[in-house]
């Protein structure tokens, strides 16, 4: 199967009312964090659709996860302006294990570690800030941009929006990947982070023109807290473009792939467990079945192998490059999403689960079953959700092996709706009109590039 003959096109022309926006990404190719792709494919789309796009990100990063692969699929009529930053907190790690190394410079390293830590609030990025509102504004300047867009974590990036938005007039546009203050972080804040984070949020349902968020909980959240009139919940999307080539042929040997990291209260465990149960039933066996877990690097999940026994069943590879990661997603018969249990978890929506929707494969969820991830798998026809015990998750993956045959994908339909509701294309199309719907607040004042000089 080819997945790029479903691509849905934007030509150019297609809006009437052509957008010139300038986009504020600290997470960005080739950076290979799950924000890069959802900020990639807007930008890709709102180009597509004719309107003019510029990104103002960090200059390149040796000590960050990087695809360079990624920067191959940036549209090559966006420019990318990439300034300096400073962060304290990644040039403090750097140098702790040298200054730990010598008893004279002890003390130092112990008075730099507090002063990094008192620089991580609201996170140690923030320091960009200068950088990117010094050539935001002179970009703004020359090309008349009307709109700024921040994404983020890290949070601190709506600075760079507030202050832009303050100094030229342009509508602000925030998206929040994550919530500020709804997250599990937030229950081991102390009362100066909490401070600063209470406000910065406050400040951006002050002063944003439209604040997006990626789940509807989120929205619902922000909705109790302030009274803005323009929240909207997006959710992450997939590129058809991504799939275009990739074959979803099934190999003889049952894969069940879980493709990304897993942290925090997302443990593999329960499906080990699970696995154990299968093995001991002879429902599975080396030659017919495999877990393939995919970016991860992890010595406690390979430890846990180990301890029942799987190994000839589990397959552990660390980072390969996305395009490699999607085709393993097309090649697998069933795609592992993985959540933990816990306050704020029924919330959360894993980026990777659009992109499993991209394939057309089935999806095996695990985690709250009350949860939006529940939901998008119903309305797709796209998989099963099992809460995490092990028997359960056993039942599940044992079915799903009895029907492989007919895994190929949904029904036609219920594709179509997946390509329909979350694709990049669908999402650019809605920002577009959400950043349009802006002007009629009255508070987004135009400015001529005539009137200024300057580069960017």
């Amino acid at each position: 199967m080819d997945f790029g003959a479903a691509q849905t096109r934007v030509t150019p022309g297609q809006h009437r009312e052509t957008l010139r926006v300038l986009v504020v990404a600290y997470v960005f190719p080739p950076i290979a964090y799950a924000g890069s792709y959802r900020t990639l494919r807007l930008c890709k789309y709102l180009a597509r659709a004719g309107h003019d796009v510029s990104v103002i990100t960090i200059e390149m990063q040796k000590d960050i996860d990087n695809d360079p692969q990624l920067l191959d699929t940036v549209d090559k009529s966006i420019p990318v302006f990439r300034t300096k930053t400073l962060d304290f907190w990644r040039w403090y790690r750097r140098i702790r294990p040298r200054l730990l190394a010598s008893p004279a410079h002890k003390a130092i390293a112990l008075l730099l570690g507090k002063l990094a830590v008192a620089l991580n609030i609201p996170d140690h990025m923030w320091l960009w800030a200068p950088f990117a509102v010094s050539r935001g504004y002179r970009l703004m300047r020359r090309k008349a941009i009307q709109t700024v867009y921040t994404t983020s974590p890290p949070h601190s990036e709506h600075l760079i929006g507030y202050f832009l938005k303050r100094r030229t007039g342009a509508r602000w546009v925030a998206d929040l990947r994550d919530p500020i203050l709804d997250n599990q972080a937030a229950g081991n804040w102390g009362p100066v982070e909490r401070a600063i984070n209470t406000r910065l949020e406050r400040l951006i349902l002050r002063h944003a023109d439209a604040v997006i968020t990626n789940t509807k909980y989120a929205a619902a959240r922000l909705r109790e807290r302030y009274a803005h009139p323009r929240i909207y919940p997006f959710y992450n999307s997939f590129d058809t473009d991504d799939f275009a080539g990739l074959s979803g042929d099934k190999r003889d040997r049952f894969t069940l792939a879980h493709v990304g990291s897993l942290y925090g209260l997302r443990k593999a465990d329960p499906v080990l467990d699970a696995l154990k149960i299968l093995h001991e039933r002879g429902v599975i066996t080396p030659p017919t079945f495999r877990l393939l877990f995919v970016g991860l690097d992890d010595a406690q999940t390979a430890k846990a192998v180990r301890e029942r026994g799987l190994d000839s069943y589990v397959e552990i590879r660390s980072f390969v490059p996305h395009r490699e990661a999607l085709r393993i997603m097309a090649g697998s018969h069933l795609l592992l999403l993985i959540k933990g249990t816990g306050p704020g978890t029924s919330s959360q929506i894993p980026g990777k689960l659009f992109e499993y929707l991209g394939t057309g494969n089935r999806i095996l969820y695990t985690g709250p079953r009350d949860s939006e991830v529940t939901d998008i798998l119903e309305h797709a026809s796209a998989g099963v959700g099992v809460d995490g015990d092990a028997l359960a998750l056993a039942d599940a993956i044992a079915q799903e092996i009895t029907t492989s045959r007919n895994l190929a994908a949904p029904s036609a339909a219920a594709r179509r709706d997946a390509l329909a509701q979350y694709s990049s294309v669908a999402m650019a199309q809605q920002i577009a009109d959400i950043i349009k719907a802006t002007d009629s607040t009255g508070r987004f004042v135009q400015y001529a590039a005539q009137s200024a000089g300057g580069r960017a």
